[in-house]
């Protein structure tokens, strides 16, 4: 309405030019405004090690005004570190009209990928115009760098890189191994372990719990520490033939738990049970001492005092850990005596 505010009225050329001017003006107001906006979003940003990702590439024209307000070509490349990340493959956009792209893999096995399409009736809103597969194969952060050498507007042929603005996506691999217990340890039940693990790219810290039915449940050993590859575990009275240790980066990824299961073993025991105060044995006859045990080696060593403890006189070296041993009373009396019975392990 500005435009025309008496300036119709003027003769010929001058009303012309007066229209233009201001035409223009209104255009480059609006130029102003617009905006293009290409994203490349990895479906996961911090995927672990052997995980594959999809990266969507989107063309956003929501905010361009009429009559550029729709896509009609692009040509893009995008690039990545191969270090980090493997190209799969590719498929087509989402958006129809941009949904067969053209595609160069010719340099893919070096990080770059390129590809381009057009539609005549051109697409508006946000535009997806392609997918591509990577699997992570290494820890360290990749930028997913996107680029567009030429992108027009449907109809009006509008060069769109002037009012384009790129997003490059980023994907930060980490990486995570358990290395003990692994499977196969027998750890005794009260013993001190170090529970040992590989990791890069992590947070710098990391939980650490373990399970005792074959990962149906899990405990917390410790909720936070310090992601440097060991933690010194004092094993719980937990027996079980099916435990698993599991370690995850605080931030939740990357995750990994023990190949196969360990054994927590009962802390072995052994308890007299027989003389265990107050018989009275004569010297030359002949009794069963007697003990229950569990978690031993098998065989046990046995001595006894006459001086309440000060000094031990082995009976026998070794016998089996069978929980009896037929003993014929030496000729050592005392009111001062004493039974001891131990694993020939020590």
């Amino acid at each position: 309405m500005v435009a025309f505010r008496g300036k119709i009225r003027r003769a010929g050329l001058s009303a012309f030019v007066a229209l233009v001017a201001f035409g223009t003006l209104g255009l480059g107001l609006a130029q102003a405004q617009d905006q293009v906006v290409a994203e490349a979003v990895p479906s996961d940003e911090r995927p672990a090690v052997g995980q594959q990702i999809d990266v969507a590439v989107n063309i956003d024209m929501t905010n361009m005004s009429s009559p550029n307000d729709k896509l009609g070509s692009y040509t893009a490349s995008l690039t990545w570190d191969t270090s980090v990340l493997r190209y799969k493959g590719y498929s087509g956009g989402t958006t129809s009209g941009f949904d067969s792209p053209t595609v160069n893999e010719a340099d893919t096995a070096s990080g770059t990928l390129r590809f381009s399409d057009a539609y005549a009736n051109g697409a508006s809103g946000k535009v997806n115009v392609i997918h591509v597969t990577f699997e992570a194969v290494g820890y360290g952060q990749s930028v997913l760098d996107l680029e567009f050498s030429a992108m027009a507007a449907a109809y009006t042929f509008a060069d769109l890189l002037p009012y384009l603005t790129v997003n490059d996506g980023n994907v930060d691999v980490a990486t995570l191994t358990v290395t003990s217990p692994n499977g196969g340890e027998n750890w005794e039940a009260g013993s001190t372990h170090d529970i040992t693990w590989t990791s890069g790219g992590t947070s710098g810290n990391v939980k650490i719990e373990y399970s005792s039915d074959g990962g149906s449940s899990w405990t917390t050993v410790v909720s936070s520490t310090a992601d440097d590859g060991t933690y010194t575990w004092t094993v719980p009275n937990d027996p079980s033939d099916q435990c698993l240790v599991r370690i995850t980066d605080t931030d939740g990824y990357p995750s990994d738990q023990s190949d196969a299961v360990f054994r927590i073993s009962p802390a072995p025991s052994l308890t007299v049970t027989s003389p265990n105060g107050g018989e009275d044995w004569q010297v030359g006859s002949t009794h069963d001492i007697t003990w229950t045990s569990s978690g031993t080696s098998g065989n046990v060593k046995i001595e006894y005092s006459t001086d309440n403890g000060s000094n031990w006189t082995t009976i026998t070296s070794s016998t089996v850990d069978d929980g009896s041993y037929s003993w014929t009373i030496p000729n050592t009396p005392s009111d001062q005596c004493l039974v001891k019975v131990s694993d020939t392990d020590g």
